[in-house]
């Protein structure tokens, strides 16, 4: 009875750790092509050297609003404020900015909890 269990748990842990190893590729491969094309290089170039590190089967292209969005994503993480990247990115609401770059603010809202934190603990230590 244990041993099916154990069979079933080791391979299901087998395909976790594919599937993980396969997505790590395809970010490669993404940042392969951004890299390439942030030098100037062909978009012919670019597309070869991402499909070279991409998982075997995996479809690689480049257009110009995946250059768009690494645009903005880069301003944002470099410190851009959410009215310039609604502003550069032509958005009519800054709602919709929002909703697009929401997940870069994970970091910021971790450092926010670190922050009230050590108040919490100044405040504590000074009584």
């Amino acid at each position: 009875m244990v041993l099916p269990v154990l069979v079933a748990v080791a391979l299901g842990l087998a395909w976790v750790l594919a599937l993980a190893a396969t997505q790590v590729r395809v970010v490669d491969a993404a940042r392969e092509v951004a890299r390439a094309a942030a030098r100037d290089e062909s978009r012919s170039t670019a597309l070869a050297l991402g499909r070279r590190v991409a998982p075997h089967g995996s479809s690689i292209d480049l257009r110009v609003h995946d250059l768009r969005h690494t645009y903005a994503s880069l301003a944002r993480r470099a410190g851009a404020d959410l009215r310039l990247l609604q502003k550069t990115m032509g958005h009519a609401s800054i709602t919709v900015t929002a909703h697009i770059y929401a997940d870069l603010y994970d970091d910021e809202l971790d450092d926010v909890a670190w922050a009230l934190d050590a108040l919490d603990d100044r405040n504590v230590d000074q009584s």
